[in-house]
């Protein structure tokens, strides 16, 4: 499994073309996502999350964990299958 984003959409009981609707995408963009063919940028990781209410690394994680670097006890920035990903804050 390459992320979590089908089984936490089916979890949901949410479909491809409602999960695409409500973020402003196409069904074939949440089917590449689901499958791996295409990785999300770090801010549509962030609309998925919010949508279905959990975080960012539940959605990416796999067998393979994301690294997390922290100041202050904040995430700045994951490292995930070699791509290096900024964490954006309101704070």
């Amino acid at each position: 499994m390459m992320n979590r984003i089908k089984e936490i959409r089916k979890q949901q009981k949410v479909s491809q073309d409602k999960l695409a609707n409500v973020l402003n995408m196409s069904r074939q963009a949440i089917s590449h996502y689901e499958r791996g063919d295409r990785e999300p940028k770090l801010a549509t990781w962030q609309k998925l999350a919010d949508f279905f209410g959990v975080s960012v690394l539940t959605l990416m994680s796999d067998d393979e964990q994301p690294e997390v670097t922290l100041k202050n006890d904040v995430p700045t920035e994951v490292i995930y299958k070699g791509k290096k990903y900024k964490v954006i804050t309101n704070e």
